[in-house]
């Protein structure tokens, strides 16, 4: 992978945070979607469908409501998918073990989006301040359009950062860690994947819920062992 596709991914990343706040607001900020945009760009869409679709039962429940601000779900997929893309492209690990690595490093720094997006909070009352106080329409847009520039950057660092720590500081551990590790991370990622069905089931609003989540969470997790297992 070159490093031309990991900026591609931290611009997509970028675009993709402005969407998610302030811009069309259509959903392509959804982990499923953005973690396959993402996977596209760097050239690895099987790595970016897998994270996506683990990261979209994991957050399915995840709203924002009032002045109560979730967990930021994009920021944890695109350090996971751009870390994977990165990983995948520097070692040759098995699939479920770049996928779990990447998620159990990404997933931490959805409390940092959160922390991101109350700050362009703060930021964007202070723009739409002084925007009231300018009496031309385009200074007005500029102040307007200052909300922006903030959860562009963060999102596009936080993808940069993924692809660089996948590329270049993962691999020298797993070529120096021991044999059975890829193996058992693996085993994590089958993990992860009972923990996203049960908690996307939880989700729903209904009194078999418990029950949809255990058989949703036992169906993956004998799924994957046959798939992790078989190699």
């Amino acid at each position: 992978m070159t490093p031309s596709l990991s900026l591609l991914a931290a611009l997509v990343a970028g675009l993709l945070a402005v969407e998610r706040k302030a811009f069309l607001q259509a959903m392509f900020s959804r982990p499923l979607v953005a973690g396959t945009l993402l996977g596209l760009a760097l050239g690895r869409p099987l790595e970016g469908l897998g994270l996506g679709g683990a990261l979209e039962l994991f957050f399915l429940g995840a709203v924002n409501i009032g002045a109560s601000l979730p967990d930021n779900d994009l920021f944890t997929t695109s350090g996971a998918v751009c870390c994977a893309g990165g990983l995948a492209s520097s070692a040759p690990l098995p699939v479920e073990a770049t996928l779990a690595v990447s998620l159990l490093l990404a997933l931490p720094v959805a409390k940092l989006g959160r922390s991101v997006d109350r700050l362009n909070e703060h930021l964007n009352g202070w723009a739409a301040v002084h925007a009231q106080r300018r009496g031309k329409v385009r200074a007005r847009l500029r102040y307007n359009l200052f909300g922006l520039w903030l959860p562009f950057m963060a999102t596009g660092a936080m993808a940069l950062g993924g692809w660089l720590v996948g590329a270049f500081a993962l691999p020298p551990l797993f070529a120096e860690g021991p044999p059975a590790l890829p193996r058992g991370l693996a085993v994590v990622w089958s993990a992860f994947l009972m923990v996203a069905a049960a908690t996307a089931l939880r989700s729903i609003r209904t009194l078999r819920a418990g029950a949809y989540a255990a058989a949703a969470a036992a169906v993956a997790a004998g799924a994957q062992a046959l798939r992790t297992f078989a190699f």
